[in-house]
């Protein structure tokens, strides 16, 4: 594989080059990406691979006035993804039966 060839996936992903990149490579020709259909969890193994992966947890702390010490601690687990992949976000929603969708 070449050069040339490794900077034409770089410009199909996500943000694609950045405009030195495209001045140093300008016959740059972004390579199509295959649509690929979900078809939903197979088992809770991938599951655990998929937020291995993409997961993150985190404990959170604000200050409250509603709580006696003053301070909300919240426990958190987010996935974050391209909104391409929204429907795998809202089946992991419905497959664990907890959490919410949120398009930034």
């Amino acid at each position: 594989m070449g050069l040339q060839e490794i900077v034409n996936l770089r410009a199909s992903i996500n943000n694609g080059l950045s405009d030195s990149l495209s001045g140093a490579f300008p016959n740059t020709k972004p390579v199509t990406r295959p649509i690929v259909e979900f078809k939903g969890i197979p088992d809770p193994a991938w599951i655990v691979g998929f937020i291995e992966g993409e997961g993150c947890f985190y404990v959170k702390f604000s200050k409250s006035e509603t709580h006696k010490l003053g301070t909300r601690i919240e426990l958190v687990f987010t996935v974050t993804q391209h909104i391409r992949d929204e429907q795998l976000i809202k089946s992991l929603v419905q497959y664990l039966d907890c959490g919410s969708t949120r398009l930034d």
